[in-house]
């Protein structure tokens, strides 16, 4: 199924932090532990500066990063994007856009 194959992915490459993508909704939710809170609040800051999107504090339970941070006390994101479920090829480059500038900028400190 297709969480078994996303665990197993994730398992495999054992990435530092891990980013969900959702549609709809134009919030930012990150989950973290204690030794890595600071990064990761810093880090949820320059995503909502550079989308416009506001922080959450409302814990997704079905969300992969909640589980990922769960699983292996590193930080996630969830990001809701966009206004509606179905975004046209132009919304979606404009959102990806933004989100890789984030990315960049965050890495760079």
């Amino acid at each position: 199924n297709k969480t078994s194959a996303i665990i197993n992915i994730i398992e495999k490459f054992d990435p530092k932090q891990l980013i969900e993508l959702k549609p709809c909704g134009e919030k930012i939710s990150y989950y973290s532990s204690k030794s890595n809170g600071s990064s990761a609040r810093l880090f949820s800051y320059i995503l909502a500066a550079s989308t416009g999107y506001s922080l959450s504090s409302t814990a997704d339970e079905n969300s992969l990063a909640k589980w990922f941070n769960l699983s292996t006390n590193r930080s996630s994101y969830t990001i809701h994007f966009g206004k509606q479920r179905h975004l046209n090829e132009l919304e979606e480059n404009e959102i990806f856009t933004r989100l890789l500038e984030s990315i960049l900028i965050f890495s760079a400190c």
